[in-house]
Formats: C-alpha cells, structure tokens, sequence
C-alpha cells in the first residue's frame, strides 16, 4: 500500500495535467495543460497580458502581468467590486526600464445611485415625443445659464441660456396639439435670440463646469449599468521601451483533483493525477506559467477601498459670552463702625480695601480680611463673623465678649 500510494504521488508530481475551459484554443505551459472558464467578455483598453499564476488550495491566487510599454503608459485593469480590497492590499508595480511609477487610481466606492444624486441634474434613458423633461429640450433647462454655442443650418451663435419656450398649437381637431419647444439664449451683447430644437444641429456647452456634470452623469450611468465592474489604471512615466510587471493577489475557486488507473495489454497499471482548474477573472490564460500549490497561506480579507473616517468629540459653542469687560470695585469705604456688647459700645474705623490681599486690623479686638468686594470678616475675641455660629451670637447679645 505504501509503494501504491508512492507511484500515484510520484506520477502525479511529473506528470501533472489541468482540465480547464477557456474561449480560445488550448495551449500548454510549462509542461502543464491548463485550460480556464471565463464567464466575462474581453476587457477593453490597454492591457499587460497574464503571464502567471499561481493558485493556492486555500481560495486565493496569484497574479503577474508583464509586458512592454513606451513612453507614458496608462494600463487599465478590471477587476470586480469584491476583488478590489485584495487588490490595493496587495498590489506591486515595477518598472524594470528607467520609467517611474506613477499613480494607481480608481473610481469612488460610492454606488452610482449615490453619484447621480450630487450631480446637478437628471436625465431619464427614455422619454416621450411629448415630455419635455427629457430630450434635448430637459438637458438644456437642466443647464440654464450656461454658456452655448448653438449651430444651426443657417447660422451660428453665442450665448447663456435662458429658458426653453415652449408652444402648442392645433392644426387638427381630432389630432394632439403640436407641440414646439424654442431654445432662448442671451449674447454677450445683450442681444436675445430663439432657436426651434428641431432645427438645432448641435449645442456645444462652453462652460467647464457644464462639460464636467454631463461627464460625470455619463459616467455614473455607465457604471450602474454594470454595478459590479471596477477600473484600476496604473501610469507609469518614462522614454522609450521598457517592461513593467504588475502583481496582485485576488480571490480564486481552489483547485481540484482527480485521479485515474489504466492498464494496459498486460494488464500493468498507469496511475494519472489531473488538477481541474477554473478562470474566472477577466483574460483569457494564454502561454501563461501555471502553478498549483497545496499549501495554505495566511489570507484575511480588509476592506481599505472604504473611506474612513476618525471620530472626534464636538464642543458645543458658548451661548452666553459676556463681551463686555469684567470691572472691579473697591473695597468698602471707611466710615465708623458701631459695636455694642451688652451696655458697653465701641467706635472701630473701617479701612477701605487696597488691591490685593491681606489682613487689616480695624481697631482693638477686631481685625479684617482682605477679600476683594464689599464684604469683610470680622474676628470678634477670636470667633469668625462670616461663620455665624450660636455661640457667637449669644457672645454679643448677652454680652459675653467685648471689643479690645
């Protein structure tokens, strides 16, 4: 049993063979015969070619591109909406000529549904004869304002528009009315002049910002036609021709084996191994160096194509400022102060406050505190008055203490 299972390993690891499935016809590579499925037609643009793969039993793959490019190249790369984090994960790019890598781009995350609505208008895919939302005529009242050049078969002229003029007017009376919208725009020169949209060849937008929108909508509208879709250009700049490869690690179906026994006319047995291996990405795999590997390497997935954003606390603002000056006044103003203790009474001068802070003495047996204000505290044989406590209160009524 042992040496059985030896040959089967040992047939398998030198001859190895792939089923798989692809559009065009079958081509070896590397000694393996590798065949793919490919469910999406050919990507449009340029394009480095797939010259390697490598695909792991855990559910990922590696792939390079390579080839040769002149001058500034932009390659764009498609990849769907799930495969775009393991991309920017894992992405390498190098120029082995002189050239220097530029920029990897990509479009926003946000849904089209989303990206239509910051555009500044709306267009419908279809519209009536009779709906003047759509058409020429709602593009150009979607645009009011922005400056035109309007050409006709008989002139051509320049200017903002101002309104969509709209008139009906009926020829028959078991008939619709007729309905003929005028496109009203204003020169420079103050000059008002009206178009009928059925006899406008064409209307060239001038202003940057009307060009940008209508872009923008186009391309928002294009990508909802396919919401899964996701284009990643890489530039790299330099002079004359050089090889630029391009790797990245994606997810991919793990690849399957089965095993077959033969025997021949004398009934000896030949043991085959194939892999079944499937394409699912974008290009067909043509002369490229397949390799299937059994181990399962550290894989995680991170979604890094989501903008983040770091919280922060909010601090409210004030409601109550006081703009006027905060002002001090002086202290209490002097002038004879009364005490009485029983039957005996005693004058004390009050001594208005200085600036700062400190203890005064007011006379004998009572002394001040210096706190900024109009108020002071007295000590009355050692008890503080701005403590009123029972004590001290029965010390003066029933003359218990008395003014030293």
């Amino acid at each position: 049993m042992k040496q059985l299972v030896t040959l089967i390993l040992m047939l398998f690891m030198l001859a190895p063979h792939a089923f798989a499935q692809t559009r065009g016809r079958t081509r070896a590579a590397a000694g393996v015969r590798a065949l793919a499925t490919s469910t999406a037609p050919q990507a449009k643009g340029e394009q480095l070619p797939i010259r390697r793969v490598i695909i792991y039993s855990n559910g990922v793959a590696y792939f390079e591109r390579r080839g040769m490019v002149t001058g500034h190249a932009e390659i764009d790369l498609q990849f769907k909406q799930s495969q775009v984090d393991d991309v920017l994960k894992s992405m390498v790019v190098l120029d082995l000529g002189r050239g220097q890598i530029g920029a990897v781009s990509y479009n926003s995350s946000a849904p089209p549904a989303a990206r239509l609505t910051e555009i500044p208008f709306s267009i419908e895919a279809g519209t009536d004869a009779d709906d003047a939302q759509g058409g020429l005529a709602g593009v150009l009242k979607q645009l009011q304002g922005a400056r035109v050049v309007v050409q006709t078969a008989s002139r051509t002229a320049t200017g903002a528009i101002l309104t969509i003029e709209e008139r009906k007017s009926q020829i028959d009376a078991n008939k619709p009315p007729l309905i003929t919208r005028t496109l009203v725009i204003a020169s420079e020169a103050g000059e008002l002049m009206s178009f009928d949209l059925a006899e406008v060849r064409s209307v060239r937008l001038v202003d940057e910002g009307a060009r940008r929108d209508v872009s923008q909508f186009a391309d928002a509208s294009a990508s909802a036609r396919r919401r899964d879709a996701k284009t990643i250009v890489v530039t790299s700049d330099g002079a004359g021709q050089r090889e630029m490869v391009v790797s990245y690690t994606v997810a991919a179906p793990i690849w399957k084996t089965s095993y077959r026994v033969v025997l021949d006319s004398t009934g000896q047995p030949f043991f085959q191994g194939w892999a079944i291996v499937d394409n699912v990405s974008e290009d067909d795999w043509r002369g490229v160096q397949l390799s299937l590997v059994s181990g399962t390497p550290i894989s995680f997935i991170q979604p890094i194509q989501q903008p983040l954003y770091r919280y922060r606390p909010v601090v409210p603002i004030p409601q109550d400022l006081n703009l006027e000056p905060q002002t001090y006044e002086p202290g209490v103003t002097t002038e004879t102060t009364v005490v009485g203790v029983g039957n005996a009474s005693a004058s004390a001068p009050v001594v208005s406050e200085s600036a700062g802070s400190g203890d005064f003495s007011a006379g004998p047996g009572i002394s001040a505190s210096g706190n900024r204000g109009r108020s002071n505290d007295f000590k009355v044989d050692g008890m503080d008055s701005a403590k009123p406590t029972t004590s001290l209160s029965n010390a003066i009524t029933k003359g218990e203490a008395g003014v030293r």
